[in-house]
């Protein structure tokens, strides 16, 4: 699922401004009362049996896709275009038909898309003129381009720019007005003014944090905006931080948009060598800075040279279709899986603290893919089976790539589709299905997504043997999104959030691989019985609170961090479930815990997680709040202050 989550419907504009950062647009609705909150279905029944050798091979699917030959299946790489090839060959096996032809006309199973763009450090070095001698650096030996390079071949004089913070405490900055950089080399150092022991005089979290002036990318975008001709980065010596010592890497942080100078992480001791014949030191220059913000030049000059490509990221959907039969076989119903991940964490809302390293995504989503196959099977036997007078809508088997990316594949197939809007009867989507529990019940939103949808549902969900929660919302963060802003109906299989959740520890052995086969026999179900169902599926628009006030700046205006991942993004819930408590932060030092509910704010019921957002939308560093947390069936009152935002890589 992808990182930024859009929530549900309820007030509008927020879901449309969250909707927006993925591309999506929200169809035009009338207004409506919110509906009242599902109760959670309760199996009627005992749990059906289930097939082992289903269970053992929906293990294997998943174990197989988050193997470390995938690694990660981030879209545009190789490992991404080898999951698309998996899938299609089990199409293939299970004797589906191609879902779309190429540009030849001729028959495919894969529908290319492009999901923005890729960009790969090719080269770098730097010669800096030190007289009677020269450093070299190049890249991976001392030197390292960092993400928001852009390319180019540039010479001249350094110039050191101290933290290149432009506005800090006390009137700290800098740069004097109108500083002029033009032709010069920018040296900066990472981080922000230090104490003797090296740690931020600026922070108020303690020892090794810094605060939002040392945000790099703001620095290095400093520099550039006073048209440097490139900006070297380097960290400054004492720093009690552990990641001095060493050059981040082109993909280790996230720097925002690219800039068109060149920008390069130099080695420390590279610099010390160049400084040291007539100073001063590296550790004289911290020292300065410390003190006296300001441009200073230096007695050196260097030609830096860095290549950096940026080409589309390319990927594929890969659809098959079961044809129908009769008179419903110009109908659709779709069910569907996201098969990408996250890779290596650089791009799609891993961590930070984990980019590099390999996200296996086996609950996110190789169990929903892992699903899909099982269901593709399952639902060809059954047409094979069935009688040849039996009307049935035709089957759009889609596996889409660059969902982490901000739903990239599904949103370009509905745009691309092969098959009209208007004929698809509905959309079912499996994302995250691989961590089934009692607790919290399995999540399908959805179900008012249609008329007498719900009424419809509910006896194959009680016959499921699975406890669950219906949601009525068609939007959220997942594929099933895109269709529903195309007034499609949908229903969406989710199993909840959990600590592993983008990171590399959301691996197969965590995997309820009898719970993962459940949901996709009751996903399999409702296809089935929805490619037979007599009659039109009605779209409902989306329930909307037209009494809600609007909000005031959602989740990306405020100016603090709360410091928890509310455990559902439903608008049926009743304040907001604590998913995860993140350490250090306000809620975590107010002793919120995983599995309390915030109730109220300062005496005011939470409405939500949209609500509850508005709340928070209104604050600024330092204030002091009273959240009301219930835990244990016992309401308890909590005093938090709050914390500044995190604004970026340091």
């Amino acid at each position: 699922m992808p990182p930024t989550r859009p929530v549900s419907l309820h007030p509008r504009p927020l879901a449309a401004a969250l909707l927006a950062l993925a591309g999506l647009t929200l169809p035009a609705v009338a207004q409506h009362e919110v509906a009242d909150p599902a109760t959670i279905i309760e199996p009627a029944s005992q749990k059906p049996p289930v097939n082992p050798d289903d269970v053992a091979l929906y293990q294997r699917i998943v174990g197989t896709l988050a193997g470390p030959e995938y690694a990660g299946r981030l879209t545009g790489t190789s490992e991404n275009l080898r999951a698309a090839a998996y899938l299609q060959a089990w199409f293939t096996a299970a004797g589906l038909e191609p879902a779309f032809k190429d540009e030849t006309g001729t028959p495919s199973f894969t529908q290319p898309f492009t999901a923005g763009t890729m960009v790969r450090a090719l080269a770098a070095s730097v010669d800096i003129e030190a007289a009677p001698s020269r450093q070299r650096a190049e890249l991976g030996n001392g030197l390292e381009i960092l993400s928001n390079s852009g390319s180019g071949t540039v010479s001249g004089p350094l110039v050191f720019v101290g933290y290149s913070i432009t506005d800090g405490p006390d009137g700290y900055s800098s740069y004097p007005p109108d500083t002029d950089l033009s032709g010069k080399l920018a040296v900066l150092l990472r981080f922000e003014p230090m104490d003797a022991q090296g740690r931020s005089r600026w922070s108020q979290e303690g020892a090794g944090s810094w605060s939002p002036a040392a945000n790099l990318e703001a620095k290095v975008r400093a520099a550039a905006e006073r048209k440097a001709a490139g900006v070297v980065v380097v960290n400054p010596p004492g720093a009690d931080d552990p990641r001095t010592g060493r050059p981040e890497t082109f993909g280790s942080l996230r720097l925002g948009r690219p800039l068109e100078v060149p920008v390069v992480m130099l080695a420390e001791e590279v610099l010390e060598a160049a400084l040291a014949p007539a100073g001063p030191s590296l550790s004289e220059l911290r020292a300065w800075a410390d003190e006296n913000p300001g441009v200073r030049p230096l007695d050196l000059s260097a030609r830096l040279d860095v290549t950096v490509e940026r080409v589309p990221r390319e990927s594929v959907n890969v659809g098959a279709i079961l044809p129908g039969r009769g008179e419903l076989a110009d109908e659709y119903v779709v069910l569907g899986a996201h098969f990408d991940h996250v890779g290596d964490g650089s791009a799609g809302g891993a961590r930070e603290e984990f980019i590099g390293q390999v996200h296996p995504g086996a609950d996110d989503n190789a169990s929903g893919t892992a699903g899909l196959l099982l269901a593709a099977r399952a639902l060809a036997r059954d047409a094979a089976a069935m009688a040849d007078d039996q009307p049935r809508r035709s089957i759009l088997f889609l596996g889409f790539s660059g969902e982490e990316l901000g739903l990239f594949g599904s949103r370009h197939f509905v745009r691309e589709s092969p098959v009209p809007a208007a004929s698809i009867y509905a959309m079912l989507n499996m994302d995250m299905i691989g961590r089934l529990r009692d607790d919290p019940p399995l999540e399908v939103g959805g179900v008012g997504t249609a008329e007498g949808f719900a009424d419809w549902l509910r006896p194959r969900f009680e016959a499921a043997g699975i406890r669950i929660s219906p949601k009525p919302g068609g939007m959220g963060p997942s594929d099933h999104a895109s269709f529903y802003s195309a007034q499609i109906p949908v229903l969406f299989f989710f199993t909840s959030y959990h600590k592993e959740y983008h990171t590399p520890a959301d691996t197969a052995d965590l995997i309820n691989a009898e719970g993962g086969v459940r949901v996709s026999a009751l996903a399999t179900t409702i296809t089935r019985d929805l490619a037979t169902r007599d009659g039109a599926l009605v779209y409902a628009p989306p329930k909307i609170d037209a009494g809600a006030p609007a909000p005031q700046g959602g989740v990306r205006g405020a100016r603090v961090r709360f410091g928890i991942a509310p455990g559902s993004y439903s608008e049926d819930e009743v304040g907001v479930p604590v998913g995860d408590v993140y350490p250090g932060t306000s809620a975590a030092e107010a002793g919120i815990k995983a599995g309390d509910r915030l109730m109220a704010w300062n005496g005011a019921p939470i409405d939500g997680v949209e609500g509850w957002m508005r709340q928070l939308a209104r604050h600024k560093v330092g204030d002091e709040v009273k959240v009301t947390v219930r835990r244990d069936g016992q309401d308890l009152e909590l005093t938090v202050k709050l914390k500044g935002r995190e604004t970026g890589a340091r």
